[in-house]
């Protein structure tokens, strides 16, 4: 007899592969029982499997060794545990244990799973109202020895008060760590809520310190409940520098009063940098100034008073005064005026008020002498190179002494009727020639920098460049030459140096050809005076500027074409061509082998295009026997242009003609390739005689065209008459073309009406 049990059911197993079936019970809170239990065992890794968080079978699940010698472990996933595979079964009854801390009221699934593959062979869901309601229904009765140990507890129904997470209770509201994986609540439901623990990454960091360059990020750190996420990072380095006891930041500029004015510092990354504050200055103002260069200045910098800038000036910043001065006479009634004006006083709109006093009125003051008003060109101040302003001043009486003031009016525009700001020079005396025993005219050298540069130098020509003439040196310059000579050793190989056609003043640049290559070359401006003038104008650096030509370019055309006779016959001459780089294609189209004979007025050609199956072997044949011919090789070159050879004067051998060969060659001379070539008379008359063809084949076309239509209207006009001898038989006969009247009946003069004739038609 058998052992009685006690245990609730807990349903039937839903069958999917391997024909898995079998009734589950729960015996007690740790122990389960399986009735006629079936599997096949062809599974490659399966297993009893069941489920307490998930409501469906899946690979989160705890694995149930069977037969387990009374061991089971919950304490990791089943993936982890390392147990026999489940064997073949046929109604069988099984008995499981739970692992340790699991209890039957908290499972959801049971199944048979695969792990090798994850799938589900069959399983059974429970319902979780039944631990909770159902009383033990049912006594099983089996045999204790089919048993692996004897079951006594019948199965208590325990209240949901704590939740169970991989074996271990937790009280409801309860917050807990899972390793550090996951942080879990226990729900009022008794389920485990659990979210995975993501620790912040190194992103925002910039928000933290934003001038950090290097963080201690704590890679050593080993995570361990509760501390699962490393410290956040701490900057090690934010570039930060230290400078005469001051702590400045990253890029931050270190101030003057530490650093000097001459040097410019900062910090970088950790170092401080320094540099020179001051930069070299051009020459010239720079282009992207506001103003002209007339009105640039160097002026020392706001911000760092040891260094200088380009800057443009303003009107206040012009002094009152002008401090030098001159006058000297042109003749008996006019005088030049020179100041030494401020550089940016040139380009500015304006005018000269001249005071004059004669000698009897040196001693009144310069308001009370007589004004005079000379306006510049254009109403601009314009400077001369040398940086002084000229103006000539006439009407004056001659052997007087005078004595003027020179006050410079500037305005802000032409259009400005009221001066901004006025500039006064000191007094000045001058005494004028004598009217009637004028001086020798006195001549004066000006020496000025023109700028004179040679510009894109060529193995055989160089640019040569200066700057424009001013208006006040086109009164005294009439037009420019260029002389150049070369140079060896140092000194010029000619006395007599090369000069230029003379050049219009208002140019600035010619070019100079003719150079020899690689040959330093001296240049220098001349300057043409105008006629009767006092002024001469030279050029500075005195003795020029020096240049040297390049080398010459080395050309791949340049080279020699030669026509070679290799082999001459009576009727024939071989002919070779050399002196052209390999490969010719590079070089060579078409070649253009030319020969006619001494006496002939035109020439003949052959020609043959340069490809690689070309040789340099040219064949004529077909010549005259005994006959003098000129022949010479022309070759049209990929660049564009044709080299020639030499001509050469080549006679044929002698040699006899039979009559048949002499009317051949004159009907069909031929070319080497064997090719007829038609005389220029021989296709026109050929085309002559096609065009005759032609116009008499279109003429007799013409006449059947006209001979039908005229046929048709024969029939058309007299048909009545016509078709009626043709209905008795007298077609050979002649007819008579009816008549209209002209009474308006439309009869003949048999009286029959035309219709009727038209209608027998």
């Amino acid at each position: 007899a058998g052992t009685e049990f006690e245990g609730i059911s807990l349903g039937e197993f839903e069958t999917l592969y391997h024909n898995v079936k079998g009734h589950v019970y729960a015996y007690n809170e740790s122990t389960l029982f399986i009735q006629d239990f079936s599997y096949d065992g062809t599974g490659p890794d399966a297993y009893f499997w069941i489920g307490i968080n998930s409501p469906t079978p899946n690979s989160d699940g705890l694995l149930i060794q069977y037969p387990d010698n009374g061991e089971n472990d919950s304490s990791s996933s089943g993936y982890e545990v390392d147990a026999p595979v489940l064997g073949a079964y046929d109604k069988e009854n099984i008995v499981l244990r739970l692992p340790e801390g699991i209890t039957a009221d908290q499972l959801k699934w049971i199944s048979v799973w695969c792990r090798a593959f994850a799938v589900d062979f069959g399983h059974l869901i429970i319902p979780q109202d039944v631990l909770e309601t159902v009383q033990v229904s049912e006594k099983l009765t089996q045999k204790e020895e089919d048993l692996f140990y004897p079951i006594t507890e019948t199965l208590p129904i325990r209240k949901k008060d704590t939740c169970l997470h991989k074996g271990q209770e937790h009280q409801r509201d309860q917050v807990f760590y899972d390793g550090c994986e996951q942080f879990c609540v226990c729900l009022e439901n008794g389920e485990t809520y659990c979210n995975p623990i993501e620790c912040p990454s190194d992103f925002g960091l910039d928000v933290i310190n934003p001038f950090c360059l290097e963080w201690n990020e704590h890679k050593d750190f080993i995570a361990e409940v509760p501390m699962c996420c490393p410290p956040v990072p701490v900057c090690i380095s934010d570039g930060t520098c230290q400078y005469s006891g001051y702590s400045f930041k990253n890029y931050d500029n270190i101030p003057q009063n530490l650093t000097g004015c001459e040097k410019s510092c900062y910090c970088n990354d950790g170092e401080v940098q320094c540099q020179d504050a001051c930069y070299s200055l051009p020459e010239e103002p720079p282009s992207y100034l506001p103003c002209i260069p007339e009105q640039s200045v160097i002026q020392p910098k706001e911000d760092r008073p040891c260094c200088n800038m380009w800057t443009c000036t303003k009107l206040e910043d012009l002094p009152d005064t002008i401090e030098g001065g001159s006058a000297y006479p042109l003749n008996s009634t006019f005088i030049e005026i020179e100041l030494e004006a401020p550089r940016a006083l040139g380009g500015r709109p304006g005018f000269y008020k001249i005071l004059l006093g004669e000698g009897s009125e040196a001693g009144a003051s310069p308001e009370e002498w007589t004004p005079r008003v000379v306006t510049p060109e254009n109403g601009i101040f314009s400077l001369q190179p040398d940086g002084t302003l000229r103006l000539v001043l006439g009407g004056l009486l001659p052997e007087q002494k005078y004595f003027l003031r020179v006050d410079v009016h500037i305005k802000t525009s032409n259009n400005d009727a009221v001066h901004k700001k006025i500039i006064k020079s000191k007094i000045i005396s001058v005494q004028l020639l004598d009217a009637e025993e004028p001086p020798a005219p006195k001549l004066i050298k000006k020496a000025s920098n023109f700028y004179l540069k040679a510009e894109r130098i060529e193995p055989h020509s160089a640019l040569v460049t200066w700057r424009y003439l001013t208006l006040y040196e086109k009164n005294y310059i009439d037009g420019v030459q260029i002389r150049y000579n070369s140079m060896e050793n140092g000194e010029e190989t000619s006395q007599v140096p090369e000069t230029t056609p003379f050049i219009h003043r208002d140019t600035n640049f010619y070019q100079i050809t003719e150079l020899a290559s690689n040959t330093e070359y001296k240049v220098d401006l001349y300057f043409i005076p105008v006629s009767n003038t006092t002024v001469e104008y030279t050029s500075i650096p005195q003795g020029g500027v020096l240049f040297k030509t390049s080398e010459p370019r080395v050309d791949p055309y340049d080279f020699k074409l030669k026509l070679n006779a290799d082999d001459i016959g009576d009727r024939w001459m071989r002919l070779s061509w050399s002196g052209i780089p390999n490969p010719y294609q590079k070089y060579v189209s078409i070649f253009r082998l030319a020969y006619m004979e001494v006496n002939d007025v035109e020439s003949r050609s052959i020609f043959k295009i340069a490809n690689m199956e070309t040789d340099n072997i040219l064949n004529l044949l077909h010549l005259e026997p005994s006959t003098p011919y000129q022949v010479w090789l022309e070759a049209y070159l990929t660049n564009g242009r044709v080299a020639k050879s030499e001509l050469l004067d080549i006679s044929t051998k002698e040699g006899v003609y039979t009559e048949a060969e002499s009317e051949g060659l004159k009907e069909n001379p031929r070319l080497n390739n064997g090719e007829e070539v038609d005389t220029y008379y021989g296709s026109m008359v050929t085309a002559v005689v096609f065009a005759v063809l032609f116009a008499l084949a279109l003429l007799a076309i013409s006449f059947l065209y006209l001979r039908r239509t005229t046929t048709y209207k024969a029939i058309i006009s007299g048909g009545a008459a016509k078709m009626s001898k043709n209905n008795n038989g007298q077609d050979n006969q002649s007819t008579s073309i009816p008549m209209s009247s002209q009474n308006g009946n439309n009869t003949d003069r048999n009286g029959k009406k035309l219709s009727d004739q038209m209608s027998s038609i």
